[in-house]
């Protein structure tokens, strides 16, 4: 839930974005804004954000970008349960852009070619396990908050979801409005965090209708096949002008596409499933490296693996049984990894095999495919649950259980459970 400071402990101006509505204060850069370096630029600077990433126990990023130079670099934040108001400044990057890419839809704004601004402001000295509230000081109307990660044996939750293409229709904005009011400290993305392949789709609408999400914790997404696609069949650098501008540096281990993270001795992972994950590969070697690590770490509970494409699947995608295999028998199993969280396949599945669970998270907006497709793969009958509908998944860690519930765009759960775990 958006649980926020006080406005008096703030700079005095009225709230467009209390409570949980899914109507963002800053929609973007904005057309009708005064024109600096080739793009639009709003009132406040800032075009698209703030949104938190990079969190551990004391320390947090906090990343926006602003339309022009110079926009005051400057935010305060404190506790949600009250506490001094503290202060801090980001340092501004300039980017190039060197492309326009627009949409067929009269309500997404253009990804403009021009130079755009990065800022990021580290956050340090925190208390474990806190949410805080933040503004910027150049829009002081704008709320967010972000957790620090727990100590061991902490109870917490997180929200998994997949495949987000809010412009697409309402079925995203639905999902978050059902999700969030459950409460949840962060977000782990299972990859195709945007689509400029649908067409309706630019990065400066998806930032606006995807604030509430953003604005609630932090993001650490894994990289899909989409986060670097092409726009109405022309070549595009998103990937390096796009995905890891905004998301780069999500993690602590790895590299900015495949990396880890640890929240209450539980220590999360994701591949990047665009690249070879197989017995041979760097990442299969780095997971067994870092599994291995993390395990002779205090507080070491267990681990969550999350990724794109599917290790397995009954839908309309293909899937990867042999690494699976290789990865339960020699990572999984040894290193306490009961489950995984996968997307791609635009539904929602759960499997339960012996040891571990799969649960497919994609059904964030992207167009809801056959889940059923393939239903003759010789591991469907282990799939315990499967549906059509769009969804996030609310997990919750407490000590030696961890529990899921599925909830649609109509704040339906349709799917939950409970395991134990160490």
């Amino acid at each position: 839930m958006w649980l926020l400071v006080p406005l008096s402990l703030w700079a005095a101006g009225a709230c467009s974005n209390s409570g949980n509505s899914l109507a963002p204060a800053d929609a973007g850069a904005g057309a009708d804004g005064p024109v600096e370096g080739g793009v639009p630029c709003s009132g406040t600077g800032i075009s698209k954000g703030p949104w938190s990433l990079h969190v551990d126990g004391t320390s947090a990023v906090i990343r926006w970008e602003a339309c022009r130079t110079g926009t005051n670099p400057a935010l305060t934040y404190a506790k949600e349960q009250g506490g001094p108001l503290l202060s801090a400044k980001s340092t501004e990057t300039p980017f190039v852009v060197d492309k326009t890419i627009e949409a067929l839809n009269a309500d997404a704004a253009p990804d403009y070619a021009g130079t755009w601004y990065m800022h990021e402001a580290q956050l340090t000295g925190l208390s474990p396990g806190t949410c805080y509230d933040y503004r910027l000081t150049a829009d002081m109307t704008t709320e967010a908050r972000f957790c620090t990660a727990h100590d061991s044996g902490d109870t917490f939750k997180f929200l998994a979801i997949g495949d987000t293409n809010p412009a697409l229709g309402f079925s995203t904005t639905d999902v978050l409005e059902h999700v969030l009011p459950v409460g949840f400290e962060f977000t782990v993305h299972g990859g195709d965090i945007e689509y400029y392949d649908s067409i309706v789709e630019t990065y400066a609408i998806w930032f606006r209708l995807m604030a509430p999400l953003l604005r609630n914790g932090a993001i650490m997404p894994a990289i899909g096949n989409h986060d670097g696609d092409m726009q109405t069949g022309e070549p595009s650098d998103k990937f390096q002008q796009y995905t890891q501008r905004f998301w780069g540096g999500a993690g602590f281990w790895g590299t900015d596409t495949y990396y880890g993270f640890e929240n209450g001795g539980v220590y999360f992972f994701t591949l990047d499933t665009e690249n070879p994950i197989d017995p041979s590969s760097v990442q299969f070697q780095w997971l067994a490296n870092q599994l291995q690590q993390a395990s002779k770490q205090p507080g070491y509970r267990f681990s969550i693996l999350y990724l794109h494409r599917p290790f397995l699947t009954c839908g309309d995608t293909g899937d990867d049984t042999a690494d699976l295999m290789q990865m339960q028998q020699q990572l999984f199993t040894p290193y306490e990894v009961p489950l995984v969280i996968q997307a791609h396949m635009h539904g929602y599945e759960r499997f339960e095999i012996p040891g571990l669970t799969l649960v497919t998270a994609a059904g964030g907006g992207g167009a809801i495919g056959n889940v059923n497709a393939n239903t003759s793969r010789s591991y469907c009958n282990e799939r315990v649950a499967s549906g059509a509908f769009f969804h996030g998944d609310v997990f919750t860690v407490s000590p030696g259980m961890i529990s899921m519930q599925a909830i649609d765009d109509k704040g339906v759960v349709r799917d939950s459970f409970s395991h134990a775990v160490p």
